[in-house]
């Protein structure tokens, strides 16, 4: 009866690491594929502050966003799209992902890959730029 036993225990055993091999970590389902980067960041020319918002972009659609945690870095992940839905909610192969900072677009631009990858970004802040010479212009007329 021992060995009964003991066949039982190595069958079920067999049964719950195969069942776990298959079903892989998301239980069986398809997992999302993610583009991540991560690298230096900064802001015309000096280190990215801490809190600073970052978002990723493609075609004007927002994929993800975070802030800043570590002065002058960043990290995100970006999901890609779900196959199964209609609407678009993520980045799929060839699509160019715009990163944006406090509303601001960063250099270069990403074209979209599954996996993690340093891209070292920069920003110019060209609305500043654009805010401060309209201001000019306004204080000549007054």
């Amino acid at each position: 009866m021992g060995w009964r036993r003991s066949m039982v225990l190595l069958l079920v055993s067999l049964g719950l690491v195969l069942g776990n091999a298959t079903s892989g970590p998301s239980g069986g389902r398809e997992s999302t594929a993610n583009c991540e980067l991560y690298g230096s960041l900064s802001l015309l020319g000096q280190p990215a502050p801490v809190g600073a918002r970052v978002e990723a972009f493609v075609g004007g659609l927002l994929l993800a966003d975070t802030t800043v945690r570590t002065r002058g870095f960043y990290e995100i992940m970006i999901p890609s799209d779900d196959p199964v839905t209609l609407e678009k909610d993520g980045w799929a192969a060839e699509d160019e992902i715009t990163i944006a900072v406090n509303g601001d677009a960063a250099q270069p631009t990403v074209i979209a890959f599954e996996g993690r990858d340093r891209i070292d970004l920069s920003v110019q802040l060209a609305s500043d730029v654009r805010r401060s010479t309209w201001g000019k212009i306004k204080a000549l007329f007054r």
